[in-house]
């Protein structure tokens, strides 16, 4: 007498066939039948189908919404370049060029004026001066009031005049 396959052997013919008519392997099959999918082959084919369907439609919904996420951006942008509040490249690239120039000429000042106020002391008596002189500075270059700030390149009051536009010949 011959015995009537045991379950797990069913179960096994079953994941093969699935795994042949879905193109997937049976690890694959043994996972979407955990999920639900149904063993015979047909319903398989379907669940299967409806499952990519699903898959789909969330990821068009993802796209969708970056879509309007960057559509609010640039109008969010443009609402603030009508507004007059942003800045352009060219204006941060200027303003830091001009920072760099104050810095440069404050460097200079400090390298001129401590050599002169140690010149021919003890280095006993020249570091606390040359130490005081550095703070000195280091206040006038922090403190947004004095002299450094107000004389400073980038705080002109004065519109900066429109470059004349070039006519094309």
């Amino acid at each position: 007498m011959n015995k009537p396959p045991s379950k797990s052997r069913r179960a096994n013919g079953t994941v093969k066939a699935l795994a042949e008519a879905l193109d997937i392997t049976n690890r694959q099959v043994s996972t979407l039948l955990r999920q639900g999918m149904p063993e015979d082959v047909s319903a398989a084919l379907d669940w299967k189908a409806s499952q990519t369907n699903r898959d789909t439609s969330d990821e068009l919904r993802s796209a969708k919404i970056r879509v309007l996420h960057e559509q609010e951006q640039r109008l969010k942008l443009q609402n603030e370049a009508s507004r007059n509040e942003l800045i352009s490249r060219a204006e941060v690239h200027e303003m830091f060029v001009a920072l760099g120039s104050a810095i440069n000429v404050f460097c200079e000042r400090a390298s001129r004026e401590i050599p002169n106020e140690v010149l021919g002391l003890s280095i006993e008596k020249s570091l606390p001066k040359s130490r005081a002189k550095m703070r000195e500075l280091q206040n006038l270059f922090c403190d947004r009031r004095s002299e450094f700030w107000t004389k400073h390149p980038t705080q002109s009051d004065e519109p900066k005049a429109d470059k004349p536009k070039r006519k094309k010949p």
